[in-house]
């Protein structure tokens, strides 16, 4: 398969409480050629488009840490432990701001596949999305 038409093909779903961030990330995305991408405001909102069995299931999710409502670390802690889920072991890159090392640790702990520290660049977000689908 080529790199195009894995790209073509991906579902991707962005976790980030700011509209802002999620614009970056589609931006990252489609210079990465991913098109097909769905977002939710927080981690609740995440959970409930993974589990609306109307819409398409993303074959990996982008997510942030630190948001209103669900934070990324709760989230993750859910999804992997969730019987109800299609595939509760849909791959999970976290994109943060965070520095704090422990709080990165715990995050991988929970399921997290891979942690991004912000700013990413798209060739970097593209081989850790490679890698993990």
């Amino acid at each position: 398969m080529t790199h195009s038409s894995i790209n073509d093909e991906l579902q991707v779903l962005i976790i980030d409480d700011q509209a802002l961030m999620r614009k970056i990330i589609r931006g990252l995305l489609r210079d990465a050629g991913i098109r097909n991408v769905s977002e939710a405001e927080n981690g609740r909102d995440g959970l409930d488009q993974l589990l609306d069995f109307s819409k398409k299931f993303p074959d990996i999710i982008i997510c942030d840490l630190h948001m209103d409502e669900m934070s990324g670390i709760e989230f993750i802690h859910k999804l992997r432990r969730s019987k109800k889920i299609r595939d509760a072991n849909v791959p999970v890159i976290v994109l943060t701001g965070e520095s704090d090392g422990m709080v990165l640790d715990v995050t991988e702990q929970v399921g997290a596949n891979a942690v991004l520290q912000n700013p990413v660049t798209p060739t970097v977000l593209h081989q850790e999305i490679e890698k993990a689908v």
